[in-house]
């Protein structure tokens, strides 16, 4: 603990906004990983349920289960659900007006992630212009006969840039899983949301 102690005091100044963009993207990361868990989104019953479909009362079955289980992929089927006498094309309609509007969840915090990943290389790179100014200010004052006096303008030069790269390539790591996962999830609510549209095109046939 004390050597991170004495780290965080030889990076300077920008090592309070580096700990802060941190802190913000370890937030986001947990939340999101919670956030995008499979079982969580993709309802298994209700996929199960849909898909298995095969007569008109399974429609009001299957919208009780989507308002049991409210989320995104809960929330497209039963929009498709409750519109199931229109057209199809109108179906497709809504189905893709509210995918649209679910994928902003999906979707949620990873831009801040995107943004953290690429400026915190660039705030450890402004905290090394920080260090090597005190350097130069350290060798006007003393000169180069006694080295340790500008250590502390190379120790914050070294320290942020490092610093500013390890947040910023996990950072990226975590926010390409995420979109990812993010990715994978949509595709699938999509494929599910196209085995809806043939449940309902069958069961109407057969009235």
């Amino acid at each position: 603990m004390d050597e991170i102690i004495v780290m965080f005091e030889s990076g300077g100044p920008m090592m309070y906004p580096l700990v802060i963009s941190a802190f913000v993207a370890l937030v986001l990361i947990v939340e999101r990983v919670l956030a995008l868990r499979e079982k969580k989104i993709l309802i298994p019953e209700l996929q199960r349920f849909i898909i298995s479909m095969k007569k008109e009362s399974d429609f009001e079955h299957a919208e009780q289960l989507s308002k049991t289980y409210p989320g995104p992929f809960a929330n497209i089927m039963l929009v498709g659900l409750e519109n199931r006498h229109l057209d199809i094309a109108e179906i497709n309609q809504f189905l893709e007006a509210q995918g649209q509007y679910e994928v902003r969840y999906l979707e949620k915090g990873l831009n801040i992630l995107e943004t953290i990943a690429g400026i915190a290389p660039l705030m450890g790179l402004l905290g090394t212009v920080f260090g090597i100014i005190r350097v130069f200010d350290k060798i006007k004052e003393v000169g180069l006969s006694d080295p340790g006096a500008f250590s502390g303008g190379i120790s914050e030069a070294l320290v942020t840039t490092a610093v500013g790269l390890v947040i910023g390539i996990t950072v990226l790591i975590f926010h390409n899983l995420l979109s990812q996962k993010a990715e994978n999830l949509i595709a699938e609510i999509e494929r599910i949301a196209t085995h809806l549209i043939q449940r309902i095109k069958q069961i109407e046939v057969l009235r």
